[in-house]
């Protein structure tokens, strides 16, 4: 394996990649914003300030607590996972038959709403599914995790309208 040192980037991957990384501090900044309004502070007292050692360039992030549906600490505490799976499956010798399976709710949990029984369910739906998959076609589920998705504010305000209720909730979430 490479080391994240001395090695080229393309500008187009890096480009790519900082857009993504913007998008994910804007959102971790509306939920840590909508999230204080309602009275609870994810915000650590301080920011982070990094220099590039090559490029110079001065970034500063604030520092969030491990609240794990923030986007960029979802994303923070994944990566160890990821990277591990991802050796993992580079070195296995069935690695060609492994597959990703993603289950989703159906319906997006509010803020103050009941995640547990959400989680508690799905869970039960991914247990009932690996064990059918292991039954009836001998495949086994290695690895699963909870993750917390997000659809922007004018998606969600969509999905709302054609469904037929009100949402202005791109209206009270602009991302800079």
């Amino acid at each position: 394996m490479r080391s994240n040192a001395a090695w080229r980037l393309d500008p187009f991957v890096w480009a790519k990649r900082q857009a993504a990384t913007k998008m994910l501090d804007q959102q971790t900044e509306c939920i840590a914003e909508a999230l204080l309004r309602a009275g609870v502070n994810v915000t650590l007292d301080g920011d982070l300030t990094m220099i590039g050692a090559v490029t110079g360039v001065v970034e500063h992030q604030r520092v969030y607590r491990a609240v794990r549906f923030l986007p960029t600490v979802a994303g923070r505490d994944r990566r160890p996972i990821v990277n591990g799976l991802k050796l993992f499956i580079s070195g296995h010798p069935n690695s060609r038959y492994f597959r990703y399976a993603v289950m989703t709710c159906a319906e997006p949990v509010p803020v103050g709403g009941d995640l547990r029984s959400v989680i508690r369910a799905l869970s039960r739906r991914i247990s009932k599914w690996a064990y059918e998959a292991r039954k009836k076609y001998h495949v086994e589920a290695l690895y699963r995790g909870i993750e917390f998705t997000r659809a922007t504010a004018a998606e969600r305000d969509a999905e709302a309208h054609a469904r037929g209720q009100a949402s202005d909730l791109s209206e009270r979430c602009v991302f800079r």
